[in-house]
């Protein structure tokens, strides 16, 4: 059986937590048998988030049976490998690393098949500098990856051509393939640190502004300018800023971050016409005010300044009249129904008026008040109850100005009901 060195990447569905357990679980454990029988063994591996890379060592099968070792841990974590035996190389985030004739390890560019030209637009707004230094960066990224000379060359040339379809300039991209070539790859390589603190020329103070390509571009000239008037000035100024202050722009909202929202919002319902007129519908009192203001008639007609009756009850056979139209103290043409609040019984009357609902309920209340000769009055009188007790509900519109009409519908609403021997009504 031949011995062979495999180099794979390992994926986790779940989160690097879980994962780097059952690394160490397979090193710890499996592994310490597996190098005791000398068959396998992990040598090396590497973690980045999600992906893991590892130098295994033994054959296809052992492969095999090592990948099926760490999915038999746990039945929630699931490993997933992208090896090649053919070709004997493998893809780990953008780099295929493969194994050449003579044994030795070789790293070129990886990218998707379905990957698109998405690099940033020169047209975009942002300061020319990004546009400038990120072709840069894309070239020594391929310096870094690619090990030879040729496949630099090569991946260079690619990226030339995707920058010049997003419409780079030949000359930036030109000059950041050429700046990115100079640099040997040993040093491409070496871990870029970043130097903090305070120089020997003090702090450098910066403004942080939103980026703006109308303005911004003369931003560090100005603040260079007004900095040395001011020293000139005062030159103590100087002592406390060593250097002028520069500009730091940050990305200010574009079309997506105002259009498309990160956090999905509540489903909210269609206002169709028939929910717009179901939230309208109701008794509900005027908009005149409240205190010495308000409206006479609309006390009678809810508790509350803000209550809305949806349902009107009939209190002898309990059943609930649904209110269909918008109603209140200024509605004409009517059919209602009214009740003492004190009468234990809650006997009811029904009847009609083609004037306001405010004009029908101050004749009401003054026949209360002047303790008329009428069915209504003569109730209230006999339960105890005065003005302040009335309870006033129109239950339905009568959308026409005809008396007749009017009348009719009073008498099939007080027949239905039965309110002349369960009501105060005298006649139908």
């Amino acid at each position: 059986m031949v011995e062979e060195v495999i180099e794979a990447p390992f994926q986790s569905l779940l989160g690097h937590s879980c994962k780097i357990g059952n690394v160490s679980y397979f090193r710890e454990g499996k592994g310490r048998e597996w190098r005791k029988r000398d068959r396998a063994e992990v040598d090396w591996w590497h973690r980045f988030r999600d992906d893991c890379l590892g130098l295994f060592r033994g054959t296809q099968a052992d492969f095999r049976v090592f990948l099926e070792t760490m999915n038999s841990v746990d039945p929630a974590i699931k490993f997933t490998s992208e090896v090649d035996f053919e070709k004997n190389c493998v893809n780990f985030l953008d780099v295929t690393i493969s194994i050449d004739d003579q044994g030795f390890l070789r790293t070129d560019l990886y990218t998707k098949p379905n990957t698109l030209n998405q690099l940033l637009l020169p047209t975009s707004a942002h300061p020319p500098s990004v546009t400038r230094g990120s072709v840069y960066s894309l070239a020594i990224r391929l310096r870094r990856i690619c090990c030879t000379d040729e496949l630099f060359e090569l991946r260079a040339s690619q990226l030339k051509q995707r920058l010049l379809e997003r419409g780079y300039a030949t000359e930036t991209v030109d000059a950041g393939i050429r700046k990115a070539r100079e640099v040997p790859r040993q040093e491409a390589l070496k871990k870029v640190e970043r130097k903090g603190g305070e120089s020997d020329e003090g702090r450098q103070h910066r403004l942080i502004v939103e980026y703006d390509r109308r303005s911004s571009p003369a931003l560090a000239q100005i603040l260079k300018n007004n900095f040395e008037a001011s020293c000139n000035r005062d030159t103590r100024l100087r002592t406390l800023f060593k250097k002028p202050p520069k500009p730091t722009f940050r990305k200010g909202t574009n079309l997506k971050q105002m259009l498309v929202k990160a956090k999905i919002p509540k489903a909210k319902p269609a206002n169709t016409r028939g929910r717009e007129r179901e939230n309208r519908r109701g008794i509900s009192r005027c908009n005149k005010g409240t205190g010495r203001n308000q409206c006479r008639a609309c006390t009678h007609l809810t508790d509350h300044p803000r209550e809305v009756i949806k349902e009107v009850t009939v209190f002898h056979s309990g059943e609930k009249i649904r209110v269909e139209d918008q109603i209140n103290c200024q509605t004409k043409s009517f059919i209602y129904l009214l009740w003492n609040r004190k009468d234990p019984n809650k006997r009811q009357y029904a009847g009609q008026s083609g004037a306001e609902v405010a004009k029908r309920t101050g004749q009401h209340g003054y026949d209360i008040e002047s303790q008329a000769d009428k069915p209504v009055p003569n109730h209230f009188r006999a339960t105890g109850g005065e003005r302040e007790d009335l309870r006033m509900a129109p239950v339905m519109r009568v959308k026409t100005n005809n008396p007749w009409v009017r009348l009719h519908l009073e008498r099939l609403f007080i027949n239905k009901h039965n309110l002349v021997e369960d009501g105060i009504n005298n006649v139908l």
